[in-house]
């Protein structure tokens, strides 16, 4: 939709990107790194934690759940597909919960244990 809430013909997005199936997975001409995912994988990711995530974090276990096999094929597709390469990695299970700050004006991370409540 634009400024004057009138359906776009051409979405400029997919024009920016010159993309050619603006329907399906697409892989960017031009050496762009974008994943383009119009099924919209985050819905399905919060749906599967929605389902799943109180008990497998009250049992403490995560393998074999939807949202965990969901969250690996997006990080695969980050690393592998697209090449991105973090300044720093913190490996955890997905129970644990971060908040980014800065103390004092520096950086902070805080780590939180939701696994076995």
């Amino acid at each position: 939709y634009d400024e004057c809430r009138q359906r776009r013909e051409v979405n400029p997005l997919q024009r920016l990107l010159t993309m050619e199936d603006p329907v399906g997975s697409d892989a960017v001409p031009g050496g762009k790194k974008i994943a383009y995912r119009p099924d919209g994988p985050g819905k399905a990711y919060y749906k599967a934690v929605r389902q799943e995530y109180n008990a497998a974090a009250y049992a403490g276990k995560y393998s074999g759940t939807e949202f965990s096999r969901l969250l690996e094929n997006f990080s695969r597709t980050l690393r592998d597909d697209l090449g991105y390469r973090p300044a720093v990695t913190v490996e955890a299970s997905p129970f644990v919960s971060s908040q980014i700050t800065a103390v004092d004006g520096k950086p902070a991370v805080f780590l939180a244990n939701f696994a076995g409540l």
